[in-house]
């Protein structure tokens, strides 16, 4: 029969693969950001001393404006572009710009919008590392007995309307660490999943 001390486990482990995922995320948007910077000091070598002013100074402006944009976008979970479609005649003048701009036959807007989506990506990285870190599984006292109880329950074949489990955090930490799921016979339940089947017994 399931117990406090399997579900602490399960959650332990739970909350292990959750921290990696973030600190992975967060790692690869500040390591895109910091790439995009070099990127862009690189480029700003080029135009600062004509301009007249610090190559770093301008290409921490630019970086600036992009960035601020980017955490926007990112924030808002905005696509650059989405959902916008040019006509032929558009999509003909945007090459023509571009040819008489690079002597190449590119489109600037398409190489405007994957240059926002990359920058775009350090932010949304971050963000998504930081709302896996926020959202973390309650483990209160009350919580963990409610959801044992559900849980011994549900492993000898009982289906349990998910009102019924006080406090609903305990609803929510079955299902976050997947050891129930969801099952609709008139109203909606909760039944024990494959996983707890396998990790808490073989009462399933």
């Amino acid at each position: 029969m399931a117990t406090e001390s399997q579900l602490l486990s399960v959650i332990k482990d739970h909350e292990s693969d959750v921290l990696r995922r973030s600190w992975m995320a967060i790692t690869i948007g500040v390591i895109t950001l910091a790439f995009i910077f070099a990127f862009t000091y690189i480029v700003c070598l080029i135009f600062a001393r004509s301009l007249g002013i610090s190559t770093l100074l301008l290409a921490s402006m630019i970086f600036g404006v992009f960035l601020v944009v980017a955490w926007v976008s990112a924030l808002r979970g905005v696509e650059p572009g989405r959902g916008q479609t040019d006509s032929i005649e558009e999509q003909i003048g945007m090459y023509k710009v571009g040819y008489l701009a690079t002597g190449l036959p590119i489109n600037p807007k398409n190489f405007a919008e994957g240059s926002a989506t990359l920058m775009m990506h350090g932010p949304a990285s971050i963000v998504e590392g930081w709302r896996l870190r926020r959202d973390r599984i309650p483990t209160d006292s009350r919580t963990l007995q409610a959801a044992t109880s559900a849980m011994q329950s549900m492993l000898l074949g009982s289906a349990i309307p998910v009102g019924s489990i006080q406090p609903p955090t305990a609803s929510l930490l079955l299902l976050r660490t997947g050891l129930a799921k969801f099952e609709r016979k008139g109203s909606l339940n909760l039944i024990a999943s494959i996983k707890a089947r396998e990790v808490l017994g073989p009462q399933a």
